[in-house]
């Protein structure tokens, strides 16, 4: 299965997510960025109504405009072409596009150090 298959299943937080990370952490492992991005999954699903509407509708405005970007779905993308139009779509001065930047790529800089630190269950 290629990356380009297991980021189907993504919701759209965890792709920009890994995307960023790949972009922001070129070290890191296709199994860091895919723990990342369920911590963010997670992350989203626990966070209050209101802010988790307004995750979703951010959502909705990000994918379009990475889509426009793109000049094709964002999903059917190459990952090494998602993490540069992340990347680019993080450094525009739109609070919509910047914050939920922001949002995300914290949320898999967290995930990646939560899972490059598991202790080895015993």
């Amino acid at each position: 299965m290629s990356g380009g298959d297991r980021q189907r299943g993504l919701s759209v937080p965890a792709l920009v997510a890994t995307a960023l990370l790949a972009h922001d952490l070129p070290g890191s492992t296709e199994q860091e960025r895919l723990e990342a991005a369920h911590y963010v999954d997670d992350s989203v699903a626990a966070m209050p109504d209101v802010t988790r509407a307004g995750v979703q509708l951010a959502s909705a405005a990000v994918y379009v405009a990475l889509s426009v970007m793109a000049r094709a779905p964002y999903r059917r993308v190459d990952p090494r072409r998602q993490s540069k139009i992340a990347a680019k779509l993080a450094s525009f001065p739109l609070p919509i596009l910047a914050e939920f930047s922001r949002l995300t790529r914290g949320l898999g800089l967290v995930g990646v150090y939560e899972h490059r630190n598991q202790e080895p269950a015993e």
